[in-house]
């Protein structure tokens, strides 16, 4: 059986309602709008309040008018409390324009109505009737779920000081889409101190496929988020153009984005766990306290001619390595002393690849149960 659904919106968007409204009753899913089920007389009040506990979702119409309607605030509160309470989803999005998703709101279901109105009535339709899997949620939500459920190590490795996780987690909830895009493309560039604004609004252009006023407003947006902050180094007063520096959520917003895999121009990322360390096909290198682990794209030959090195692992005190000869070696060579790069014909430190600091202990990074 369909679960029904109750639809908010602003009375500006009364005629988008009322469409999907009735492509809903086409589909024989039980929907409630407020013009369709309330006589003349009636509490306006009291019968949204018992439609909404009697509803299974409330599809809030989202728009430039809706997400400052106070009417509609006032039913999704009733709904997200109901959601509280049941500890169940209850909300759901109907994208309708380009307008800022609220900040709250980000981490709900939502299906986007603009490009293909059709299509997405449909895919509310075959929601509601259980057909279709959860709607993924937004890169904001995910990215700022990563961020809350990091454990200490990992906040600490790429956090700093003046960030804390709560604020760091709404942040990523406020940024619109092409922010969003914006500040990681930015971050993903970063080398250096500073960036010429030029260059930033040129590549911000790119990623969010805007125009030179777009680009300068998403700009202007990151700044004032903090997650840009202006060059101080030089009085760019007498420049032709303003340059800026990372603020304390930037890089941070870099590191998280890479772990999440959502963004097809950031590289994959590192390898944490012996298993990817042997099967990476670039070359890497993790540090940690007490142990390295470091893995080249190419097996390099022993400098005595007497076999390959894929990977080593080394722990300090007791000092001991581990050899690795190929990707599916899980039966390394053990020496009970240190090895240095003298040992390989090829330097394997020269072209291990950026060092990725980590602070587990080995025994989490032996996924294998090797390294004995």
């Amino acid at each position: 059986m369909a679960s029904s659904v109750f639809l908010s919106h602003a009375r500006a968007d009364r005629s988008v309602a009322r469409q999907i409204y009735q492509e809903l009753v086409k589909a024989e899913i039980r929907c409630w709008l407020d013009e369709a089920e309330i006589l003349p007389g009636e509490s306006i009040i009291g019968k949204v309040e018992a439609a909404i506990d009697e509803m299974d979702f409330l599809a809030i119409i989202l728009s430039r008018t809706s997400v400052n309607s106070t009417w509609v605030q006032a039913e999704l509160r009733l709904a997200m409390t109901n959601e509280l309470q049941e500890a169940r989803v209850r909300v759901v999005g109907l994208l309708i324009d380009d307008s800022r998703v609220p900040g709250f709101l980000r981490d709900k279901l939502y299906i986007d109505l603009r490009a293909d109105f059709m299509a997405g009535i449909e895919q509310l339709a075959s929601f509601l009737r259980g057909e279709a899997p959860a709607v993924p949620k937004p890169k904001q939500a995910v990215l700022a779920e990563i961020v809350e459920n990091a454990d200490d190590e990992l906040w600490r490795r790429y956090s700093t000081k003046r960030l804390r996780k709560s604020a760091f987690a709404q942040l990523l909830r406020s940024l619109t889409d092409d922010e969003l895009t914006a500040a990681v493309a930015v971050g993903a560039r970063w080398k250096g101190y500073k960036q010429w604004e030029g260059g930033l609004i040129h590549l911000i252009q790119q990623k969010t496929d805007s125009d030179h006023m777009i680009a300068r407003r998403v700009l202007r947006r990151l700044v004032d988020l903090g997650l840009l902050e202006l060059a101080t180094d030089l009085n760019y007063s007498k420049l032709n153009e303003q340059a800026y520096t990372y603020g304390p959520a930037l890089i941070p917003l870099r590191h998280f984005a890479v772990r999440s895999r959502m963004f097809d121009f950031l590289p994959p990322p590192p390898p944490e766990r012996l298993s990817e360390i042997l099967a990476a096909n670039t070359s890497c290198h993790i540090v940690s306290d007490g142990w390295y682990a470091m893995s080249v794209a190419e097996p390099v030959p022993h400098e005595d001619g007497g076999g390959q090195i894929k990977a080593v692992v080394q722990q300090y005190k007791p000092e001991r390595a581990w050899i690795f000869q190929s990707a599916n070696d899980r039966t390394p060579e053990v020496l009970n002393e240190w090895r240095s790069s003298s040992d390989w014909s090829l330097d394997p430190f020269v072209s291990s690849g950026n060092q990725e600091i980590v602070g587990f202990p080995l025994a989490r990074f032996d996924d294998l149960g090797v390294l004995r």
